[in-house]
């Protein structure tokens, strides 16, 4: 009984310091926001999984706004010019996890067109 509360123990241990560890940047890309829909570029996506199939599900992206307002989505479909999450020049916006990163999408609402400054994290 003492042996597997012990071993219970190390693996929680194991665990909380494993989900203690600060994310790194591994990638970044200045995407164009304009009137079309557009996507995260899939080239990083794919490095989410690497180096085998599993992916980590606290794969995240820190972005920035910067000059135009935009709209946007995480759940696959196309934001619209009166749809979707709103985010104006200075903002930021924070996603996590594959499936998200993967779906969001966003285009320009008003304004000119802008930048979305994109720190990939995991």
């Amino acid at each position: 009984m003492k042996l597997i509360l012990t071993i219970a123990l190390v693996g929680l241990s194991a665990l909380n310091s494993y989900a203690a560890q600060p994310k790194v940047a591994y990638a970044f890309e200045t995407l164009t926001v304009d009137t079309s829909t557009r996507t995260l570029t899939s080239a990083y996506l794919t490095r989410l999984s690497s180096p085998g199939p599993s992916i980590n599900p606290d794969t995240s992206a820190f972005m920035t706004v910067e000059t135009a307002t935009l709209r946007w989505t995480i759940n696959g479909s196309s934001p619209t010019s009166t749809s979707g999450h709103k985010a104006t020049d200075g903002d930021t916006i924070s996603i996590t996890g594959y499936d998200n990163l993967r779906n969001f999408r966003f285009l320009k609402v008003s304004g000119s067109d802008g930048s979305l400054q994109v720190t990939y994290e995991r």
